[in-house]
């Protein structure tokens, strides 16, 4: 069992790390790292940027369509093998 503590902040922190010139990745490994991320700050980013998100599990995926963001990818288990192989399929 594991417990997501959202940072108040997050996309803020995130922002300055993604590039305008180049394709940026974002995964996402729970619904409430989505509701931490997809503040108004970060939708206003997302519409300039080429960001893509990768969601590990089913349930974020529906959290991350459910915020209106498109999805890029599910991994099809959720460990590092299963990141590894929907990075590489983008």
């Amino acid at each position: 069992m594991y417990d997501t503590v959202p940072l108040a902040d997050s996309s803020q922190r995130i922002v300055p790390l993604l590039d305008s010139e180049r394709d940026n990745v974002i995964c996402l490994f729970s619904p409430s790292g989505v509701t931490s991320l997809m503040d108004s700050h970060f939708k206003e980013v997302f519409a300039r940027l080429r960001i893509k998100i990768v969601a590990i599990g089913k349930s974020t995926a529906k959290a991350v369509l459910s915020a209106s963001i498109v999805c890029s990818g599910v991994a099809e288990t959720p460990d590092p093998p299963g990141l590894i192989k929907i990075l590489k399929s983008l």
